[in-house]
């Protein structure tokens, strides 16, 4: 079996499809499937094309197909630290982030936090590392017993973690490491055993400062469209959203 074979065998695994399954999600038939999972075929650009649209997997999952097939790299794999990653950064942080009033952050699938505005900074200064050359871990923060204890609702709130983290991981190895450390952790030993009957729209974040302010927030995650890069694809903006007007006002450091 060729590497192209092991990794399109492996994909089909965790989707859960049968050869003939797959083979008729992407418009051929299980003989052509068979002979490119065994190395008897050898993938052409288009077959390789025609799987990464129609599973929509990831873009870094599109760049190691078109590695393990030894096609032209559609998909290179670029430095976090090269021109254009920082300057997509940059966008984010000039055009988002320094005109949310509130904190705001740009994560990685890791939860490395690469970008943050004054308010995050400020109210969250407790928890990030002294030192500037270490940036910020979200996951390593959350592992923090003084933090968890800022959360009066910990369990509900944790369960919204486990299920962003969960999704994520079906999409990137840097998460897929974050969730099972965090789990290996026990972080979410604190999960109900069971799901509420009638659950509201969204749960609040019930938030306690070492001060005695507190605020009632949640959050709205957003991405850049039109994404063409591996790296990019995983970044997430996240914006700090408060529930009533004593909140803004606890959000919004002076």
């Amino acid at each position: 079996m060729t590497a192209f074979g092991q990794v399109l065998r492996d994909m089909r695994g965790a989707l859960g499809l049968s050869q003939a399954e797959m083979a008729l999600q992407i418009g051929t038939t299980q003989r052509h499937l068979s002979f490119v999972e065994t190395g008897r075929s050898a993938p052409t650009a288009y077959f390789v094309t025609r799987l990464c649209r129609e599973l929509n997997v990831s873009l870094a999952q599109r760049s190691n197909l078109f590695a393990a097939a030894g096609l032209p790299q559609a998909y290179p794999a670029r430095d976090p630290a090269s021109p254009e990653i920082t300057a997509a950064l940059d966008t984010m942080e000039r055009c988002v982030l320094r005109h949310w009033p509130f904190p705001a952050i740009v994560m990685n699938p890791a939860w490395t936090i690469l970008r943050s505005n004054r308010p995050f900074r400020t109210l969250f200064a407790p928890f990030l590392p002294e030192t500037g050359n270490r940036p910020a871990n979200l996951a390593e923060i959350m592992m923090r017993p003084d933090y968890r204890s800022m959360v009066v609702n910990w369990p509900d709130i944790a369960e919204h973690f486990y299920y962003r983290l969960q999704w994520a991981a079906t999409r990137h190895d840097e998460a897929k490491e974050v969730f099972a450390g965090l789990k290996a952790a026990g972080l979410f030993d604190v999960l109900p055993r069971s799901i509420p009957g009638a659950a509201p729209i969204f749960t609040p974040v019930d938030l306690r400062f070492p001060d005695g302010t507190g605020a009632r927030l949640t959050s709205m995650v957003g991405q850049l469209m039109t994404v063409q890069d591996p790296l990019v694809e995983g970044y997430e903006i996240e914006l700090f959203v408060p529930l009533d007007d004593d909140s803004a006002t606890a959000l919004t450091p002076s």
